[in-house]
């Protein structure tokens, strides 16, 4: 098992224009980027 440097926690308060991708509701997603990560 790796040895953990940190914890980052990342809140998610809002999403616009998501696309629908199946008849009944979106499965909703975040890209997130951090620096030249």
């Amino acid at each position: 098992m790796e040895k953990l440097n940190g914890l980052l926690r990342v809140r998610v308060i809002r999403g616009v224009g998501l696309a629908v991708r199946d008849l009944r509701s979106s499965d909703p997603y975040v890209i997130v980027k951090m620096g030249k990560q």
